[in-house]
């Protein structure tokens, strides 16, 4: 039987005065700055009145029916009893007890009031008019399908002229299919317009992935679909259920090739009370809790002992999700990108524990494919450097480290910015370069290294010339026959030699690391040449001139010198490599000499001796102490082709004219002579 809707106005009466509908609508009909607001608590109440029925709770749609005159609400969920009429009719908050219910008659449905001053209810034996916001009073009844519940808004005229049909179509059309995804009960949400249908949203709840994942489809007027990961977890309040955190991270549409969804990224979406709030939470998926709300239900108060538990308990679901996507397969960069990089006081809780998990789990998306957690994890800017270097040879790398590996090359500061300077700044992860990476090349580390990985990292270097350049100690990059590596020079000493057809005996870089043209290009840059016969001349055949007796007969001698003038001529218009050879010559006893006046032979160094012309020949006849070049064993061509040589090693062929002060005696001439012709009398 209906109540007694006399005793419950004469109570409101008392309770709220007689003056209410005077006040009524400054206090409760027009606290929303959006007047469609009322659509919201109109789903909420249909909500918890599906959840009431139990069981299956009826079908989920809720209709909303409109004509230029009325807006008509149907639902199938728990017909109202005398406490909803209480409720509905009332001013009310809600209690503890009604924490897991999302509606409150009170004073959320009061917000109707902005289009209308008398709205109807029929529901199971209840049929009424509510006036001045909390007057019930009784109507015909009137024809509902079985469990039927219809609310029914007869529209007023708004003060702004505008037909109050046209704002809550609006109204609808903004709600968004989204508006469906922390329903439970509700899974359609359908509209008419003079009889004709005009759009709706549905929810599809499409695979329960884990214990508290499920894959959730919302679908919109015209077809198109978003596609959802909701992960679920119950609170509780004092041992009682108080409903549900969640959190809903977005999908990629489908592809028609079938490839597994991507999370994509949402911009800074608002907390979700079941419904959006005003609150921003600059991440990028949706939080939803039965979070404790300020009275027009579109903030949070988070300073609230309980709004903050929700927060800690929300933090860790987020860490088990993390967990959760990446055994779904759907952790990847997309994925974190979606986490609060930006501490706030709202969510710091979250930042923390986020921060805490990406540095000590392994869920930061790794270069060839799994996951690693941010304390053995490196950064590089770039692929080839990733491909150079692989986790084993990271870990010897940084072997304080201990397990190292790349992530994805997908983060890059031009790609995900944000997401960069979280892991650089916050988790302190190193980005690796390729002048820090050379800085780190020991001997030990490179000679374990594969000839085919060393021409690799000679290419790799090729194309960054100038990371050598600013070193003061280079790295002992370059790889000799015998798998030793060592440094290209030691001071201005060349430390190997690139392979060529003389076989000197000096150190020369292994051909099999050497091989393509960007390795060689290398090696040239370091400054490495091949070995050529003036090389040759200076490993084997100087050293036999180097003691301070030198014991070689004439035709060793003589073999000795043609090589040498070979090997100067072989070096063409290479003015260096010429005098390079010269300069060796010169520092050793490679030219015999004889005594002006005793014709006695000797090896001396090239500076030590005159070429032998007439005019010297003539000149210094018979002086003792005068040393000419024994030029008797060398052919008529042999002889110009060893005074071009000996002239660049320090031989003069004339004598030098210094000014003598006249005071100086014969004694101290000579001493100047000698100090300037580096032994020769001139």
């Amino acid at each position: 039987m209906p109540s007694n809707y006399e005793a419950i106005r004469r109570e409101n009466e008392r309770k709220y005065g007689e003056d209410i509908q005077r006040i009524g609508g400054m206090l409760l009909a027009d606290r929303y700055d959006d007047r469609t607001h009322f659509i919201y608590e109109v789903l909420q109440n249909t909500e918890d009145a599906l959840k009431k029925r139990g069981g299956d709770g009826g079908p989920g749609a809720i209709n909303f029916a409109l004509t230029d005159d009325s807006l008509t609400i149907s639902h199938y969920g728990k017909p109202f009893d005398e406490a909803d009429v209480r409720g509905v009719c009332g001013i009310a908050e809600s209690t503890k007890e009604e924490l897991t219910n999302i509606g409150r008659f009170g004073i959320g449905f009061k917000s109707v009031y902005a289009f209308t001053d008398s709205p109807e209810i029929h529901s199971g034996d209840e049929h009424f008019v509510i006036d001045s916001f909390v007057w019930p009073r009784s109507i015909s009844e009137k024809t509902l399908s079985p469990e039927e519940t219809q609310i029914i808004i007869p529209f007023k005229r708004l003060d702004d002229g505008r037909p109050p049909m046209s704002d809550v179509l609006q109204g609808l059309r903004r709600l968004r299919p989204r508006t469906l995804l922390f329903l439970r009960r509700i899974t359609e949400i359908i509209w008419s317009v003079n009889g004709l249908f005009a759009g709706g949203y549905r929810r599809q709840d499409l695979e329960q992935l884990t214990g508290e994942a499920r894959k959730v489809r919302v679908i919109d007027t015209d077809g198109s679909a978003e596609d959802w990961i909701v992960f679920s977890r119950e609170v509780f309040d004092q041992d009682k259920s108080a409903g549900y955190i969640e959190l809903a991270f977005a999908l990629e549409p489908e592809s028609e090739a079938g490839q597994q969804q991507a999370v994509q990224p949402l911009n800074d979406p608002p907390l979700a009370v079941f419904f959006p709030t005003v609150l921003s939470t600059h991440l990028g998926f949706i939080v939803q809790g039965p979070y404790r709300t300020t009275p027009s239900r579109d903030n949070v108060p988070l300073g609230d002992p309980w709004n903050q538990q929700l927060v800690v308990d929300t933090s860790q679901l987020l860490v088990d999700a993390l967990k959760e996507l990446r055994e779904l397969g759907l952790l990847d960069v997309s994925a974190i990108e979606t986490l609060p990089f930006r501490e706030g006081r709202r969510f710091a809780p979250m930042f923390q524990a986020v921060k805490d998990a990406l540095l000590n789990e392994p869920l930061l998306p790794a270069h060839n494919g799994g996951h690693i957690a941010g304390k053995n994890a490196k950064l590089s800017r770039t692929s080839k450097l990733r491909e150079l270097i692989s986790p084993e040879q990271l870990a010897s790398l940084f072997p304080e480290e201990g397990n190292c590996e790349w992530l994805s090359g997908d983060i890059t500061p031009a790609q995900t910015p944000v997401l960069h300077k979280y892991l650089r700044e916050d988790l302190a992860i190193t980005e690796v370069t390729a002048g820090s990476l050379v800085s780190r090349l020991t001997k030990e580390f490179l000679e374990v290294q594969t000839d085919e990985w060393v021409q690799r990292l000679y290419e790799f270097l090729n194309e960054r010339k100038g990371i050598l350049r600013s070193r003061p100690t280079p790295p002992p990059l370059v790889r000799l026959e015998n798998g030793a590596h060592t440094v290209p020079f030691d001071g201005e000493v060349p430390q190997a030699y690139l392979p060529g057809e003389a076989h000197t005996g000096f150190p020369i870089v292994k051909p099999n690391v050497c091989d393509s043209r960007e390795a060689w290009e290398f090696l040239q840059g370091l400054g490495l040449r091949k070995t050529d016969p003036g090389d040759f001349v200076i490993k084997n055949t100087l050293p036999k001139y180097g003691a301070d007796q030198v014991l070689v007969s004439d035709e060793v001698y003589r073999a000795d010198w043609a090589q040498a003038i070979t090997a100067f001529a072989s070096a063409g218009t290479d003015q260096k490599q010429k005098e390079r050879l010269a300069d060796e010559i010169g520092k050793v006893k490679f030219v015999i000499a004889v005594d002006a006046a005793t014709n006695a032979r000797q090896f001396v160094r090239p500076s030590e001796a005159y070429w032998p012309t007439p005019n010297l020949k003539a000149l210094f006849d018979g002086i003792p102490g005068v040393l000419l070049v024994d030029d008797t064993l060398f052919t008529q061509r042999e002889r110009r082709e060893v005074y071009n040589l000996l002239r660049a090693a320090g031989t003069d062929d004339h004598l030098a004219l210094l000014p003598v002060p006249p005071a100086l005696s014969n004694e101290q001439k000579h001493e100047l002579r000698l100090k300037h012709s580096d032994g020769r009398v001139s």
